[in-house]
């Protein structure tokens, strides 16, 4: 029997554990709780439906999310003499008004406890979300928006917030989406439980507050000689580039740098783009790549990694040439390029030491007695 009950802060709390349409819709009015038997009774808003099978199904998710629970059953507002009776309702083909919500068709004020002017305490880095909680607190950017209508007339509103540091998804129902005035690209601080969702198979926060705030300062660069960069992976880099050119050239541009190396992994494919973009943002492209330099053309030794810049249009066709020839004749695992094959076309090219891969770093990491000659190269 149960001892007492509670109003839950999210009434919509049974969503986060199941996809199924129904239960995305569920709103729950008050949830039992007896502690000698650990049992928790959900009291549901509306007449009963579904099939027992996912109300077994949902059971089990609530006691899996809180081990403590022996038990959970599920009540419902409206007695079962009204469910038979709408449902002979609807055999005999009298319409249901399905217009009214359980408030009457009026709205519940979800947007009003919703949104707030501002939200007190620290925000948590999303990367150190790890296990379920209450009361999370998160700030950062809004980067993908998506709106969803419900059968019964609540929109399912589903953001993703970027921090820096990771991305998470966000959760609320609403009446009306345009109530939040949710955009992405709008810097937001919100509050709300960190549950595990099993349909996801990840971490999502059900929001119960949010508020929109400023949006940190740009990135500036006060250095009185700017810098240039001249070893940069674009997305055109597999595994090891995200980065767009046009956004890259766009922030190179508003730090008031005047040129930037583009070099990517054994291909050029980012040159058109980097192109217009450098046209668009006023921006100097320096044409190159980081390359993969071998000594023995037959040999299946690891590469060293090597950067080779362009530095005018002889240099451009060398650099087309080496990447030809790397990759129709002597790819293995990567585009690799031979010594000898880069001293032939070397004219119009600046060769650089590249990263932790290339060999400079590594002769110098083993203390090789050749290492001033390695440089030289």
């Amino acid at each position: 029997m149960t001892s007492f009950y509670i109003e839950p802060e999210n009434k919509f709390f049974l969503a986060s554990l199941s996809s199924h349409p129904l239960v995305q819709e569920l709103e729950i009015a008050r949830i039992g709780v007896d502690p000698q038997t650990k049992a928790w009774t959900f009291v549901l808003k509306g007449s009963p439906r579904g099939e027992q099978a996912l109300w077994d199904e949902l059971s089990q998710a609530v006691k899996q999310l809180h081990p403590e629970v022996a038990e959970v059953r599920f009540e419902w507002t409206e007695p079962e003499a009204n469910y038979i009776g709408n449902a002979i309702k609807q055999v005999n083909g009298r319409p249901i008004d399905y217009g009214s919500s359980p408030n009457n068709g009026g709205r519940n004020g979800r947007s009003r406890n919703l949104l707030r002017a501002s939200l007190p305490g620290e925000p948590t880095p999303i990367a150190q979300l790890v296990e379920p909680e209450e009361n999370v607190i998160i700030c950062g950017e809004v980067v993908a928006y998506e709106a969803r209508l419900t059968r019964t007339g609540k929109t399912l509103i589903m953001f993703d917030v970027y921090d820096g540091t990771d991305t998470i998804s966000c959760k609320v129902f609403q009446d009306d989406p345009a109530d939040l005035g949710l955009k992405k690209g709008q810097w937001v601080k919100v509050r709300g439980s960190l549950q595990f969702q099993p349909y996801d198979n990840e971490l999502q926060i059900m929001a119960q507050g949010l508020a929109f705030v400023e949006a940190p300062p740009c990135l500036t660069d006060t250095a009185p000689e700017k810098r240039v960069e001249l070893h940069l992976h674009t997305k055109m880099s597999g595994l090891d580039g995200t980065v767009d050119v046009d956004q890259l050239l766009k922030l190179a541009s508003s730090l008031g740098h005047d040129a930037v190396a583009i070099t990517d992994h054994g291909v050029v494919q980012a040159f058109p783009e980097a192109h217009r973009a450098a046209k668009k943002h006023g921006i100097k492209i320096i044409y190159g790549v980081e390359g993969y330099l071998i000594d023995d053309p037959e040999s299946k030794v690891r590469p060293f990694h090597i950067v080779l810049l362009a530095k005018n249009r002889v240099g451009l066709k060398n650099l087309y040439r080496l990447i030809s020839h790397s990759n129709l004749d002597y790819f293995y695992r990567v585009p690799r390029i031979p010594r000898a094959l880069l001293q032939e076309y070397r004219e119009g090219l600046i060769v650089g030491s590249a990263c932790e891969a290339g060999e400079v770093f590594q002769a110098v990491l083993h203390q090789r007695p050749n290492v001033l000659e390695v440089a030289g190269f």
